[in-house]
């Protein structure tokens, strides 16, 4: 990210890396837009840990809305989801 911009919206990054590396990349934005906003759209709710809010969608309509759990929010994504 070159130019430091205070709203990041990110769609379908994480699809081309593996776990590892997709873990590295949202620990990577969480700590380059510290203090900013950070939107990222995922199609495995496990690499939300770390964000303020959730929102999930089946389709158009908002199925969940609500603050990441209090073990997840702030807190950097320590693992690959599902290993």
């Amino acid at each position: 990210v070159i130019r430091q911009p205070e709203t990041l919206i990110v769609d379908g990054s994480l699809s081309d890396f593996s776990g590892e590396n997709a873990v590295r990349l949202v620990n990577g934005l969480h700590e380059l837009m510290q203090g900013k906003t950070l939107i990222m759209a995922f199609s495995d709710r496990t690499y939300t840990s770390g964000f303020d809010r959730v929102i999930e969608f089946d389709g158009v309509r908002v199925t969940d809305y609500g603050e990441a759990s209090k073990s997840e929010s702030g807190s950097k994504l320590e693992q690959v989801p599902g290993e």
